[in-house]
């Protein structure tokens, strides 16, 4: 499985961690599209953390797509900041795995890597097996 990500931020919020000197961690929401390799197109929504306690470096999250036959799958993430190149412009890679789901997810495991950028609210992906 490869393809393209593309979302929005639709909803951000950085909150101190207690006892944790200028450390913070931040909550993402966002929406966009997949499309796969074969040409297929999904939709793609999500949540992520970033900025844990043990590394601020790494963000997590859960994702959903949904294909227009009504096929649901679901996806874990992880990944890291290799390249900030200004306040608002940020790259770096991580791996995915898909955790099957509905239709023609239901049953699907697989796993990959992917590189992602980030410029101010508007989030783009590589991905493959």
């Amino acid at each position: 499985m490869s393809g393209t990500h593309a979302s929005q931020i639709i909803w951000h919020r950085v909150q101190a961690i207690a006892g944790q000197k200028e450390r913070s961690i931040e909550a993402v929401a966002f929406v966009g599209q997949v499309l796969y390799a074969s040409g297929e197109r999904g939709t793609w929504i999500g949540v992520e953390a970033v900025g844990e306690v043990d590394d601020p470096g790494i963000f997590r999250g859960n994702a959903i797509v949904v294909l227009e036959d009504g096929s649901v799958g679901n996806e874990t993430f992880e990944g890291k900041t290799d390249r900030k190149e200004r306040p608002d412009r940020f790259a770096g890679t991580g791996t995915w795995r898909m955790h099957g789901g509905t239709g023609r997810f239901a049953g699907l495991q697989g796993s990959g890597q992917f590189r992602w950028s980030l410029v101010g609210d508007r989030y783009e992906d590589e991905f493959g097996a």
